[in-house]
């Protein structure tokens, strides 16, 4: 563990949580984070969908993802949100592992 200092002394950190964690964030080039990859399929990005986890590449939000495959096939959804089925299929991945 490591110590971060900040505003109180003593707190710790396992660094290779911090290390994965930061792995999946993206910087733009003023070194400000601009981005979060949550998986292949799915990120965040401050700038769409006010920060909701998308479709990586889109602004169609998860949970949107999510609502209708209870009403439709992954080829249905797809088709409605004018995503691939492998993109609906790697969301379904990501909510699994969520």
């Amino acid at each position: 563990m490591i110590e971060l200092v900040g505003r109180q002394r003593n707190h710790f950190v396992w660094r290779p949580a911090i290390e994965t964690f930061a792995e999946q964030i993206r910087y733009g080039p003023d070194s400000h984070a601009s981005g979060w990859d949550l998986s292949p399929w799915v990120e965040i990005d401050p700038s769409v969908q006010f920060g909701t986890p998308v479709v990586r590449g889109t602004r169609v939000p998860v949970r949107t993802i999510a609502a209708n495959l209870r009403a439709g096939t992954p080829e249905d959804v797809a088709d409605w949100y004018g995503l691939t089925v492998q993109q609906v299929q790697g969301v379904i991945e990501y909510l699994a592992l969520h």
